[in-house]
């Protein structure tokens, strides 16, 4: 099962025309507050200076990065208090375009973001060493996709996330091709300084 990423509390101006679920803890009007699930659209001109800046929320996530109209936008680094992390840009306080995220246990996507879930394609290596390539669509699986064993000597054909056959290497790399991605490395291979990924 893929883990998809958490809920991303975010900062907001608080007044009434903040979108979403205002976290329990609010501050007075006109000060910052934290808001869950915040409007997805594109980010605005930049009103504010979009030099690089950390903040620690409440609920123990804290974000470095570039902030555009009082919103996370831009390039940047976001953590959650269990230890998940993502990596790539953001747009409205969500993960928007190319980014890396990695969950508490390990699993990890690097591939396309929209309005802060998988979007478009990707590539999903799990704990374990098993790594997969796919299309998504609003988080889930579509299409035609690929899984390869931790030691990259088997793989299966994806059909919306589904495993459906057994199929060759090569067949496997063509359909990783096709999605404009590599085969993953495996956790065995050494790395450019010759070490083991392990």
């Amino acid at each position: 099962q893929k883990h998809l990423p958490r809920t991303l509390c975010t900062l907001a101006r608080f007044d009434r025309h903040a979108i979403g679920t205002h976290c329990p803890r609010a501050w007075p009007r006109g000060r910052r507050a934290l808001v869950c699930n915040s409007n997805q659209r594109t980010c605005g001109a930049a009103t504010e200076s979009s030099s690089k800046k950390k903040f620690d929320f409440p609920d123990g996530s804290s974000y470095f990065g570039e902030i555009r109209d009082g919103k996370m936008c831009g390039e940047g680094e976001w953590r959650s208090a269990a230890g998940d992390t993502y990596v790539g840009t953001f747009a409205n306080d969500a993960f928007q375009g190319s980014g890396c995220y990695v969950d508490v246990e390990g699993n990890a996507f690097t591939g396309g973001f929209g309005a802060g879930v998988f979007e478009g394609a990707g590539t999903y290596v799990y704990a374990d060493g098993r790594a997969e390539v796919g299309w998504y669509r609003a988080g889930r699986d579509e299409g035609d996709g690929a899984r390869w064993s931790a030691d990259r000597a088997q793989a299966w054909r994806l059909q919306n996330g589904e495993v459906k056959d057994e199929i060759s290497l090569a067949e496997a790399a063509s359909i990783a091709a096709q999605l404009g991605l590599r085969v993953p490395q495996s956790i065995y291979e050494m790395d450019d300084l010759g070490a083991c990924r392990l």
